[in-house]
């Protein structure tokens, strides 16, 4: 093709003029390949078979060959006398692109402003300055299993590669066609899940009866006492109080059996000036509703509201939200409480698909705390006062002065509520 031009220069320069192409149509742009071409005119005697069989059959073969182009043809020439009458029908035939319809333009320019839309709802992406591997729609963050997925997944491929050829090709010790193991890498659509309580109850149970019958056993070749036996523990954990290894914990709603119960005969109601809020408790109790979107939906659309109803019978609201320290024993118990997907807070980031899955990570809470406490303290409150915590600092709608109470180095909301309370009542 480079040495055209000087050995068949009369080829070349059909070439340039665009006949390299087949033009079926008057319009601009249409022009196809053709190969394209050929198999447009081959579809037109073909059944719905195609050219199955005619390979296998010269006579089919022949005859397809003889009738093939004068079919095409006079297809041909019925679409050209169908474009005609058209043609006169309208102003004349249509020679413009299939681009300059004005729906297809109006069209495009939709598609465009919702793209805009999504790009500065989503923001830019970079602009983005932290090191965590995320999702650029949803700020979901990936965990730190997908993030070796990503960094060894190509030496894992070499080291199967590098396997099969020395098991089936070098030293043969297996067959081309055996089964090769499937990898269960963790993916960022299908994250490795830690294993259900059942599952690992099962597992539990399994493990019990095997160390039962090898106990049993041993025990009568021994000639025991198996009731002297079974007054022992036997296991490494007692299942009376523990579970899985772990310690069995109470669950703190059982007791609003017994709160209710005190509370049936109760009718005062008494009239306070302040209410405090635990703020965990709080976003668990306030789920996003249909109309929220985003985290910025959330604040205008369910938090801020029901801050805005609870001022309407007192004059001051305290909102306390907890802090999460590293290394602290409340970590643990936590952890007990299982994972979710962490997801970055950000006023045009999308909600979470499942709020409570959302609220178990930690570093989740943590900006959702921040960004709501931020939120509060912007809004603002006709002749009321309404303060929250961030950190160990308070911040205030109001010029309350709030040096009894900020900083705090108090770790739960339970205990930072006295402090609040101390001072609503100073």
């Amino acid at each position: 093709m480079v040495k055209l031009s000087e050995s068949h220069p009369n080829v070349e320069g059909k070439f340039q003029q665009g006949h390299f192409v087949v033009n079926k149509t008057q319009r601009v742009f249409s022009g196809i390949s053709l190969d394209q071409a050929h198999e447009q005119n081959n579809k037109l005697v073909k059944g719905d078979g195609g050219a199955v069989g005619l390979t296998e059959n010269s006579s089919q073969l022949l005859r397809w060959m003889v009738s093939g182009p004068e079919v095409a043809r006079a297809a041909a020439t019925f679409e050209a006398q169908l474009d005609v009458i058209k043609s006169n029908q309208s102003k004349g035939p249509d020679m413009r692109h299939h681009d300059q319809v004005s729906s297809v333009q109006t069209n495009f320019k939709r598609q465009v402003q919702a793209l805009l839309e999504v790009i500065e709802g989503m923001g830019n992406p970079f602009k983005e300055e932290s090191n965590d591997l995320l999702v650029l729609d949803t700020k979901e963050i990936a965990s730190e299993k997908v993030i070796t997925t990503v960094k060894e997944i190509e030496k894992v491929g070499l080291q199967q590669f590098h396997s099969f050829v020395e098991e089936r090709l070098i030293k043969k010790e297996k067959g081309v066609m055996d089964v090769i193991k499937r990898n269960k890498l963790a993916l960022f659509s299908n994250p490795q899940k830690p294993p259900s309580k059942e599952k690992q109850g099962v597992v539990s149970l399994k493990q019990n009866c095997s160390l039962f019958s090898q106990l049993y056993v041993s025990c009568q070749v021994r000639q025991g006492n198996l009731d002297e036996f079974f007054t022992h523990e036997n296991q490494a954990y007692p299942p009376s109080i523990s579970q899985f290894g772990d310690l069995k914990l109470g669950v703190k709603s059982d007791l609003m059996k017994c709160l209710e119960k005190l509370s049936l005969g109760c009718q005062r109601h008494p009239t306070v000036d302040a209410t405090l809020i635990d703020g965990a408790a709080l976003v668990n109790m306030l789920k996003p509703s249909k109309e929220s979107r985003t985290f910025t939906d959330y604040v205008n659309v369910t938090y801020l509201p029901y801050i805005e109803a609870q001022l309407l019978s007192v004059q001051r609201v305290d909102i306390i939200w907890d802090i999460y320290v590293d290394n602290s024993l409340k970590a643990s118990t936590r952890s007990k409480r299982g994972t979710g997907i962490r997801q970055r807070v950000e006023p045009g980031v999308k909600l979470p698909k499942n709020w409570p899955q959302f609220l178990k990570v930690d570093s989740n809470k943590v900006e959702l705390f921040h960004y709501l406490a931020e939120q509060t303290g912007l809004a603002q409150y006709e002749g009321k006062c309404v303060l929250v915590t961030k950190d160990s600092l308070v911040l205030s709608s109001s010029a309350q002065i709030t040096d009894n109470i900020s900083p705090c180095t108090h770790e739960e909301a339970d205990t930072r509520l006295l402090l609040h309370a101390a001072d609503c009542a100073r």
